[in-house]
């Protein structure tokens, strides 16, 4: 380790300046001469500096925020399109998930999660018939409309989004709940467990 108690301060701060080594810092701090909060000596540029405000950052991300919202609650209409094609294909994949969940006896952490998305897909198809019913017209009638304004738009997918984050979870435990206790194995008298269905 070299010796810079013999270096003046302007060689010292020339050194600390190109190679920021800790012994000239210590060195500094022996002199006498004192580090901000950040770190910084009296004779650097950044020294008290404060950290700027990243106020612009903040109102950047709210109003991509509030854009990605709006694209959310208008774009659920294409979703909810979608999934009246694809009635079918829907049905299908919850009533397999639900073999699947059934299967593991609703103890299986990824079965269950495949569950899920399904009771989420069969949700999000059953939304469909809500809004027809709410608008006493069909859905792409609904949808093509003239009548049917920006904000109305808005308000169904409001409660679409209520509406799929609540329901389809719901639906998952309660049906889990059912199965795990219709499959749960039964004991016996002397504890051994008794197959089910004898």
């Amino acid at each position: 380790m070299a010796n810079y108690s013999k270096k003046s301060v302007e060689e010292l701060e020339v050194i600390y300046e190109n190679s920021n080594s800790y012994g000239v810092e210590q060195e500094l701090l022996n002199r006498g001469y004192e580090q901000d909060d950040n770190g910084y000596f009296e004779f650097e540029e950044e020294y008290g500096k404060e950290e700027e405000d990243f106020g612009l950052g903040a109102l950047f991300l709210l109003i991509v925020g509030a854009l990605l919202v709006m694209a959310s609650l208008i774009g659920t209409h294409y979703i909810l399109g979608y999934s009246t094609n694809y009635t079918s294909h829907i049905l299908i994949c919850f009533a397999l998930t639900s073999l699947f969940m059934v299967l593991s006896s609703g103890k299986s952490k990824f079965f269950n999660f495949l569950f899920y998305l399904g009771c989420f897909a069969l949700a999000t198809r059953l939304f469909v018939p809500i809004i027809e019913m709410l608008e006493n017209d069909t859905y792409v009638n609904f949808i093509t409309r003239d009548a049917t304004t920006l904000s109305v738009l808005i308000k169904y997918g409001f409660y679409y989004g209520v509406y799929i984050t609540l329901v389809p979870y719901i639906s998952m435990k309660i049906i889990t709940a059912l199965t795990r206790s219709i499959r749960k194995p039964h004991v016996g008298g002397n504890g051994v467990p008794v197959p089910v269905g004898k």
